[in-house]
């Protein structure tokens, strides 16, 4: 595929799956927008992805509002709007109902569901100017459940809507 001089943001993009997102867009020519919630491991991810102009560290917390306008304001600026969106920012953590307690649950949702819902929010201005596209990574898990993480489920299951 070819996505030369398209403008990407992935969130949670500094490891893990949204790193190998990351990953494909900058081998498909795309500029693309590092995020992790810490400054360090987005310019970690952006040097291990070749650094060069194609690539911006976009900082923020996706399980806080600020930190989802922040990421999105940030790559926004730096590449003059926005082309994607890719929502792959996301915890989980196996325990079962019994063994999960308030602070838990508040993570996952605050990561897994409202940090997609805040995200989307914040770059539809630019998504809507360039006539741009979403993409959120879910989990089945959401759709069929699964033993032992209730609290993930739960949450990728409101995400996948």
């Amino acid at each position: 595929m070819d996505f030369t001089d398209q403008r990407v943001l992935v969130t949670g993009s500094s490891r893990g799956i949204g790193f190998g997102v990351a990953k494909a867009f900058v081998d498909a020519g795309a500029r693309v927008a590092i995020n992790g919630r810490i400054v360090y491991s987005d310019t970690a991810a952006t040097e291990r992805l070749g650094s060069g102009e194609r690539l911006v560290a976009a900082p923020g917390d996706i399980g806080t509002v600020a930190g989802c306008e922040l990421a999105v304001k940030t790559a926004n600026d730096a590449f003059g709007g926005l082309d994607i969106l890719v929502n792959s920012a996301g915890i989980g953590a196996g325990r079962p109902i019994a063994d999960s307690d308030e602070a838990m649950w508040d993570a996952h949702i605050d990561v897994n569901l409202k940090g997609t819902f805040f995200c989307c929010r914040a770059a539809l201005p630019a998504l809507r100017k360039s006539n741009g596209n979403i993409v959120n990574i879910a989990s089945d898990a959401g759709l069929i459940g699964v033993p032992g993480i209730t609290v993930y489920c739960a949450s990728k299951a409101g995400s996948s809507t």
